[in-house]
């Protein structure tokens, strides 16, 4: 186990460096925004739910260590190697549609937030997705103030090659975003499709 943990170790210390890139799908029908709000080593999607003004942000993570707090260091190998009950975290959010984008990051709570373009259908397909993966389970509903979320348990386990960053690709991927790189911190950053940046050098 001591050797294993040290390779797990290692395996992490070299991801640390790797960037995960979102290519948005090109030319979209019906666009609308989404958003990754980065929070450090954990990311979350925030997706318009129809409403003005009305952004609803769903996190993924290890339900002792995210919903529970139970995040003492000697608990990391256990989350990281051992496949554990996972969790979603919900939140509805509210944002003034003349708030900037500095003001809506320190509303929101994270470091920054990255815009994404996608079809509207895609995000209305993919919230509804998880609104009701999320109801699923909501005997299991549980507030957490460190991270002001609504958490349930969730089927998909976490562990290593499935974390809350891993969760974010998959979401995006499912409207139509490209995303590249091991996505196992929250270093995302978007870049344009083949098309547009054609489009651009091309412009007069």
């Amino acid at each position: 186990m001591k050797l294993r943990s040290l390779l797990i170790i290692g395996f992490c210390l070299a991801a640390v460096g790797c960037t995960t890139v979102i290519v948005p799908p090109y030319n979209p029908p019906d666009p609308i925004t989404v958003y990754v709000a980065d929070r450090g080593r954990h990311s979350s999607l925030l997706v318009p739910n129809g409403e003005e003004s009305v952004l609803i942000e769903y996190a993924y993570g290890e339900w002792k260590w995210f919903a529970l707090r139970q995040n003492q260091w000697y608990r990391v190998g256990e989350a990281l190697l051992v496949p554990s009950q996972g969790t979603l975290g919900r939140k509805k959010h509210v944002i003034d549609p003349q708030t900037d984008a500095w003001a809506a990051v320190e509303e929101i709570g994270c470091k920054r937030l990255q815009e994404i373009t996608v079809s509207s259908a895609a995000a209305a397909i993919l919230l509804a997705t998880l609104e009701a993966r999320y109801k699923e389970q909501i005997e299991t509903q549980w507030y957490q103030p460190a991270h002001d979320l609504d958490f349930v348990q969730d089927d998909a386990a976490y562990h290593l090659l499935h974390n809350c960053n891993h969760a974010v690709a998959d979401w995006l991927r499912a409207m139509g975003c490209q995303v590249r790189g091991f996505t196992f911190i929250a270093d995302f950053i978007v870049r344009p499709t083949e098309q547009e940046t054609e489009r651009s050098f091309s412009s007069p």
